[in-house]
C-alpha cells in the first residue's frame, strides 16, 4: 500500500504544479480525518477540528490567490509582448 502510494506521489508531483501538488498534498489529512470518523467512529476534540478548518481555510486563499497572481502574470506577459510588438513597428 505504502509502495502504491509513494509511486502516484511521485506522479503526481511530475504532472502537478507544485500548489496543487500542495493543495492535494493538505487534502490528505482532511480524508484521513474524515475516514477515522467514519469508519472507526472516533471524533476528534475541538482543537483538532479546529485545526482542520485552519488547514481546509488556507488551503483555499492560498490555491485563490496563488492562481490569481499566475493568470496576472501571464496577462502582464502577454500585454509587454504586445506592447512590444507596436513598439517595434
Amino acid at each position: 500500500l505504502y509502495a502504491l502510494q509513494g509511486t502516484l506521489t511521485y506522479t503526481a508531483y511530475q504532472n502537478l504544479d507544485a500548489v496543487t501538488f500542495n493543495g492535494l498534498t493538505q487534502l490528505k489529512v482532511l480524508s484521513t480525518a474524515l475516514c477515522c470518523y467514519i469508519v472507526l467512529g472516533k471524533r476528534q476534540s475541538s482543537m483538532q477540528l479546529l485545526s482542520l478548518a485552519l488547514l481546509m481555510a488556507s488551503t483555499v486563499v492560498f490555491q485563490g490567490s496563488w492562481k490569481d497572481w499566475l493568470e496576472r502574470s501571464r496577462s502582464t506577459k502577454i500585454e509587454r509582448a504586445e506592447h512590444n510588438k507596436h513598439a517595434a513597428r
